[in-house]
């Protein structure tokens, strides 16, 4: 069987040391090919629907966002994190996107571009 996509994008990250181990059955890492940053919550086992969790990741999940999205809240400059979740294609795990609402973007939340406002930088 081919390596799914998400398989071969954590091999990836791994090598560069963008991949982080948050538990047992998590990885996270930040988002890459994207001019807007934002952290990638992924399972490690394939499991393609929220539905197929089990109880342990569903449990391990709940503490790994609390975390997550309060160290991203507690960045310079942002103001909001929102949790996407699309799992469109053909990922093979469930993932979800922790990306940033920064200074001055309040009046485009929900046209968030996957660019920065002029003059924002960050690195999580």
């Amino acid at each position: 069987m081919a390596e799914c996509t998400c398989c071969k994008i954590i091999a990836e990250l791994a090598e560069v040391g963008k991949l982080h181990d948050v538990g047992e059955h998590w990885t996270i890492n930040e988002r890459v090919n994207h001019e807007r940053p934002a952290l990638v919550i992924q399972t490690r086992r394939h499991v393609e629907h929220f539905g197929q969790l089990n109880s342990n990741e569903v449990n391990e999940l709940g503490e790994i966002l609390k975390v997550s999205v309060g160290r991203v809240e507690r960045s310079p400059k942002v103001e909001q994190c929102y949790v996407l979740y699309f799992n469109e294609g053909d990922p093979g795990h469930v993932h979800l996107h922790l990306v940033p609402r920064f200074t001055g973007e309040a009046e485009r939340a929900n046209q968030l571009p996957d660019r920065l406002v002029s003059g924002v930088t960050t690195e999580f």
